[in-house]
């Protein structure tokens, strides 16, 4: 059982949340990150650096 459970495909919680946020503001321009991470550990680098849609 526990080599099964440590196949599964899972991603860690801040991947998910970075990706799904991405994933929205590509057609939302009102969606925005606000983070108290300076040094990049919440995984929102490519957020930032990502063209937005025009509001």
């Amino acid at each position: 059982m526990a080599e099964q459970i440590n196949t599964l495909p899972y991603k860690a919680n801040l991947d998910v949340y970075s990706e799904t946020l991405q994933r929205l503001a590509e057609t939302d321009p009102n969606i925005i990150a606000v983070t108290s991470d300076s040094r990049g550990s919440g995984k929102l680098v490519p957020f930032g650096k990502k063209p937005r849609p025009d509001s």
